[in-house]
């Protein structure tokens, strides 16, 4: 699974293998990205995971909590200040720009679809469920849930648009 969630993210990010060499050698977004999942690896095995945390949070600005999910084609372009509460759970293919947080609330955590785009400093609080093909504006304060293929903005954050989905 991790495997597959990795070739996911390199794809998505047009990552070849010389890029792949500098994302190791160099901190840039796909490092973060290999940080990420090897952190995942490391608490899936009940392993240490102070090493890659201690990396993405000093390097790269990033805070993981622990037993987060994070499905694989993640575009993670500035990864600076983005923070994911314990628990948090991002569905396949999200581009999360900076400073985005995902905090805990007594409700929960939060929890969002596939094919989600979250703009520069969004914020989603609680135990919001966010559904799949969602756009969400830079600076959005998201505190209730929000449906398939919406956009949303403000803040609080409210739906100003409906996409129309693939099946329509």
């Amino acid at each position: 699974m991790a495997c597959e969630h990795v070739k996911a993210d390199l794809r998505r990010n047009h990552i070849g293998f010389l890029g792949l060499v500098k994302s190791l050698l160099l901190p840039n977004c796909i490092n973060a990205i290999l940080l990420i999942r090897f952190h995942f690896w490391l608490e899936k095995h009940r392993l240490p995971t102070f090493l890659p945390y201690r990396l993405l949070m000093h390097v790269h600005g990033f805070e993981l909590g622990r037993q987060c999910r994070i499905g694989g084609g993640l575009f993670l372009p500035h990864p600076r200040g983005v923070i994911l509460t314990d628990g948090t759970v991002i569905g396949e293919r999200a581009s999360v720009y900076g400073m985005v947080r995902f905090l805990r609330e007594h409700a929960g955590t939060p929890v969002l679809g596939d094919d989600v785009f979250i703009g520069d400093g969004a914020r989603f609080v609680g135990g919001v469920k966010v559904g799949n093909d969602v756009t969400v504006g830079a600076a959005a304060l998201v505190l209730k849930d929000v449906p398939d293929h919406a956009i949303v903005g403000g803040v609080p954050a409210r739906v100003l648009k409906m996409k129309p989905s693939n099946h329509e």
